[in-house]
C-alpha cells in the first residue's frame, strides 16, 4: 500500500515510542508488520474479505477525499474529519455490498500503482474500468473475483513493503536489485498469481467441482 496511510504509521510510532527504547527504527516496525499483512491477503484474504474490502475501501475514501480537499478545506483539522468521514462512509457500504468494495479496492490500487506505467489519466480510465467490470462480476462470481483482487492487491504490497524493509533493514544485503528493476514487477505478479492459485484451491469444492465451496 503507498504511503498516505500514514496515520495508521503515526499510531504504530507511538506505541513503539512508549514500550521499546529511545532510537528503536519505527520503520522497521512498521514495514514488518505491513509486510506480514500484505502476506495474509495475499493468502488467505478470501477468509476475511468483508473486513479487506472495508479497510481498503477507507483507504480509497480517504485519499480521494484528501486530493479533492486539498485545497478546498480552509484547515487540517476539517480537512482530516472529512477525509475520516469519507473513509468511514466508504468502508461502511463496501462491508454492505461487495460490489462497492471490490470497485473502490480497484480503483484505489489501480491508482496507486498503474501510473508508474501509464501516466495518471490512462490510470485513471483504465482504474475505473477494471474496477467497473470486476465490481458488475463479483454480482455472479463473488468468490472468484474476491480472490483475484485480495490476491493481486496482496502480491504487489508484499513486494511494496519488502522493498521498504530492506532500505530500514540493519544489515546490508548485496546484490539486491534497484526498485527500478522489473524483477519486482515480475515478483509481484508471480505472488499474485499463487496466492490466487492457493485461495482458489483452499475454496474450491471437490463435491461441485467447478464451484467454489459455500460459506
Amino acid at each position: 500500500m503507498p504511503d498516505y496511510i500514514g496515520q495508521f504509521r503515526e499510531m504504530i510510532e507511538q506505541v513503539i515510542a512508549k514500550y521499546l527504547p529511545a532510537g528503536f527504527d519505527s520503520d522497521f516496525i512498521f514495514y514488518g508488520v505491513a509486510l506480514i499483512a500484505a502476506g495474509y491477503c495475499c493468502l488467505e484474504g478470501i477468509g476475511i474479505y468483508k473486513m479487506l474490502l472495508s479497510f481498503l475501501s477507507f483507504l480509497a475514501g480517504y485519499n480521494m477525499a484528501g486530493q479533492t480537499m486539498m485545497h478546498l478545506a480552509p484547515t487540517l483539522e476539517m480537512r482530516g474529519a472529512i477525509q475520516a468521514g469519507t473513509g468511514i462512509a466508504c468502508a461502511a457500504l463496501a462491508y454492505r455490498y461487495v460490489m462497492a468494495g471490490v470497485f473502490l479496492s480497484v480503483y484505489n490500487f489501480g491508482t496507486q500503482y498503474l501510473p508508474d506505467y501509464f501516466g495518471n489519466l490512462w490510470s485513471q480510465l483504465f482504474s475505473l474500468f477494471g474496477g467497473g467490470v470486476l465490481g458488475f462480476l463479483s454480482r455472479k462470481s463473488r468468490r472468484l473475483v474476491v480472490v483475484i483482487v485480495t490476491a493481486v492487491v496482496g502480491g504487489f504490497s508484499m513486494v511494496y513493503y519488502f522493498q521498504k524493509l530492506m532500505k530500514v533493514f540493519p544489515y546490508a544485503i548485496p546484490n539486491l536489485p534497484p526498485a527500478s528493476s522489473p524483477i519486482w514487477l515480475y515478483a509481484s505478479i508471480f505472488l499474485s498469481a499463487a496466492g490466487a492459485a492457493i485461495q482458489g484451491l483452499s475454496t474450491y469444492n471437490v463435491e461441485n467441482p467447478g464451484f467454489f465451496r459455500q460459506s
